[in-house]
C-alpha cells in the first residue's frame, strides 16, 4: 500500500447481531469498507469497497487481508462469498475481473451457470 491506513472494525448495533464493517481510513478520510456477515465457523465476505479515487494502491488487498486476520481471530475457518453483477459490478465482464483478483489472493473461484462466481478460501 502506498499510504499509510488505519483499520476500524465496527462493532454490531446489539450483542447478537451477526453484522460486522471494517472501514480503512487515511486520516480521517474513509477510503474503503468491507460488509461482512459472521456465520457458523466462517464470515461472509458481503460486500467490499475501495472510492475509485484510491484503487490500484493495495487497499482491496488490505481489506481482505484484515478480514481474514478477523477470521482468524474469531476462530472462522472460511472466507466465502459471490461476485455478482450489482451496483459495484455493473457489467458481466467487471465481474469476470473481481473473480480473478480474488483468485489471486488466494480464494477458489467457481462460476456458476448464471455467470456469478463462488469465492472461498479456507483459512
Amino acid at each position: 500500500m502506498n499510504h499509510p491506513a488505519k483499520f476500524v472494525v465496527v462493532e454490531p448495533g446489539s450483542s447478537n447481531s451477526k453484522f460486522l464493517e471494517i472501514r480503512v481510513y487515511a486520516g480521517e478520510e474513509q477510503l474503503g469498507f468491507v460488509y461482512l456477515v459472521l456465520g457458523d465457523g466462517a464470515i461472509l465476505l458481503d460486500i467490499i469497497h475501495v472510492d475509485s479515487r484510491y484503487r490500484g494502491r493495495g487497499l482491496g488487498s488490505s481489506l481482505v487481508e484484515e478480514v481474514e486476520r478477523l477470521a482468524r481471530g474469531l476462530k472462522c475457518r472460511r472466507v466465502h462469498g459471490e461476485v455478482t453483477v450489482n451496483d459495484y459490478t455493473s457489467t458481466p465482464e467487471k465481474r469476470d475481473v473481481r473473480a480473478e483478483w480474488f483468485r489471486k489472493r488466494g480464494y477458489s473461484a467457481t462460476k456458476q451457470p448464471d455467470g456469478d462466481w463462488v469465492i472461498e478460501k479456507d483459512l
